[in-house]
């Protein structure tokens, strides 16, 4: 996909259309863009708080919004922040119970495991980020990972009529790249951009 929140759209957009469940669980903790994703999937977002001190989804929530609330909950997006959530087995039984669709946004731990297992692999469906910031350096670009293979043959149509990134569509990327890897060069960032921020 061209981004990784593509990926989430393209699967809540599926997972909405077939269980015909709207509400979306995910961190408040997140991007603007992925509250975005859901909505514009059809989905309604509900934020589930994390632990104290912690930037883990608070499992004990979960499973109580899901007690009162599961026929209306469709798919519950885990981003994992940095770690893997230590709750990880129970997420995935109580999403098994609710036939709860488990997406995890795997941006931000590129290559973590979870007894040995990519943490990529667990669940229903996974998300990985490809940009400037990520683990994996390009201009941008993103992986959805699953094995559900209704939800492959959903996507390749889907997306088998997108207009393919050109030239011109990837220079204005490139120069994003060249202009933050000038700005924040040691020393241009000592004298000229930290002062800036600074008095900003």
């Amino acid at each position: 996909t061209p981004f990784a929140r593509v990926g989430i759209h393209l699967v809540l957009k599926y997972v909405i259309s077939n269980y015909k469940k709207k509400e979306v669980l995910l961190t408040p903790f997140t991007i603007r863009d992925m509250e975005n994703m859901v909505i514009s999937a059809g989905g309604t977002p509900k934020y589930i708080d994390h632990r104290v001190n912690s930037t883990d989804l608070n499992y004990e929530l979960i499973e109580n919004y899901l007690k009162n609330n599961h026929s209306s909950v469709g798919a519950l997006v885990l981003t994992h922040f940095v770690v893997i959530n230590p709750e990880i087995e129970k997420i995935i039984q109580l999403c098994r119970k609710y036939k709860i669709f488990l997406v995890q946004d795997c941006a931000i731990v590129f290559g973590a495991s979870f007894k040995n297992i990519p943490i990529y692999k667990i669940g229903d469906a996974s998300v990985l980020s490809f940009n400037m910031f990520k683990f994996v350096s390009s201009i941008h670009g993103g992986v959805l990972i699953t094995r559900d293979k209704i939800l492959i043959s959903y996507i390749v149509e889907i997306q088998k009529n997108w207009c393919a990134f050109g030239a011109q569509d990837l220079l204005k990327y490139f120069v994003k790249v060249i202009l933050f890897q000038s700005i924040t060069n040691t020393y241009i960032f000592n004298f000229i951009s930290f002062k800036i921020i600074f008095f900003a």
